[in-house]
């Protein structure tokens, strides 16, 4: 018995230690959570202007665009809970911080990243902004993101083609899309893309997601910061799928907890509906993201909000 379990140890040690390192490997790999918790370790305290939220914050709001020092610390797939997680734990270091930037979408009132497809992303609150989000030490190893096959094959690009895993993204945390190739690929996935964004049912997670509002609201209130919620420019094709009854809800929540003093609500949804034919079809990646330009052209728009929100209140 004691020499079969040597012999087995023998032959599995191979592989633990190929895992192992592998695992090693994956976690030295730059990555926009990496990025961004660096970024805020390192800076905060320089953050006039936050930019929080999912794929559309990330994507949709180009922080060079502001006056203010601005930072994007929106990542893919996150969710409001995961907002406040992030503001609550580096509120003590922002020390200059004036305004939030709170994108709301057409799903945000009804989402949390657990119950996501991409839940595999929760880690990376853990690992890297060592916000506690995983109990599971398992589900807390990059290798399982993948099949093996991808795993080596993103470590070649690396550390053999030297490629960088994070091109897109800029220092200050805008992931910058290329624009669409053409209307008809814009418009391809519009109905898959408003179907999964379409709540199952209107009362699950919203009342949790409204007090992560709240909470965000009250450190703003503490840090004499403003609170802008905003939604963002989607193309036409994508809106016109949009389920009446859930936009006008969140339309309604948000103006229920403007106040015009704290916080600010600006509805941008249909800024770009100019594009319903080819006319600036290169604001946009896909019909519900914008590209690189269009986050521009939002930025300029949000720092405007902004300057025109200091003046009112001098």
């Amino acid at each position: 018995m004691k020499r079969y379990i040597i012999y087995t140890f023998l032959f599995v040690a191979p592989f633990i230690i190929a895992l192992y390192g592998i695992e090693f490997l994956l976690c030295q790999l730059p990555n926009a959570y990496m990025s961004k918790a660096n970024y805020l370790e390192n800076n905060s305290e320089n953050v006039q202007v936050l930019v929080l939220g999912s794929s559309h914050g990330v994507t949709g709001i180009d922080p060079n665009s502001f006056s203010k020092n601005t930072f994007n610390i929106a990542n893919y797939a996150q969710t409001l809970d995961l907002d406040y997680e992030i503001l609550n734990k580096y509120q003590d270091e922002l020390g200059t911080l004036e305004y939030v930037i709170v994108p709301l979408s057409y799903h945000s009132l009804w989402s949390k990243l657990k119950y996501h497809p991409q839940t595999w992303r929760l880690k990376y609150y853990d690992i890297y902004y060592k916000i506690s989000t995983e109990k599971n030490p398992l589900k807390r190893l990059l290798f399982l993101d993948h099949t093996m096959q991808n795993d080596i094959e993103i470590l070649w690009d690396y550390y053999y083609k030297q490629k960088n895993p994070i091109s897109d993204l800029t220092l200050l945390g805008l992931n910058y899309l290329t624009p669409t190739e053409s209307l008809d690929a814009l418009t391809k996935n519009s109905k898959e893309i408003a179907d999964s964004h379409k709540a199952a049912d209107l009362n699950t997670l919203y009342n949790e997601n409204i007090e992560c509002l709240k909470k965000i609201i009250e450190i703003g209130k503490r840090k004499n910061a403003k609170i802008v919620f905003v939604t963002l420019p989607a193309h036409p094709s994508f809106i016109e799928l949009l389920d009446e009854e859930q936009l006008n809800m969140l339309y309604a929540t948000a103006k229920d907890l403007e106040d015009n003093k704290n916080v600010f609500y600006y509805n941008l949804l249909c800024d770009f509906s100019n594009t319903k034919e080819n006319n600036n079809i290169d604001l946009f990646y896909d019909a519900d993201h914008l590209s690189g330009k269009g986050a521009g052209i939002v930025g300029h728009k949000l720092d405007s909000i902004i300057k025109s929100i200091d003046n009112r209140i001098q």
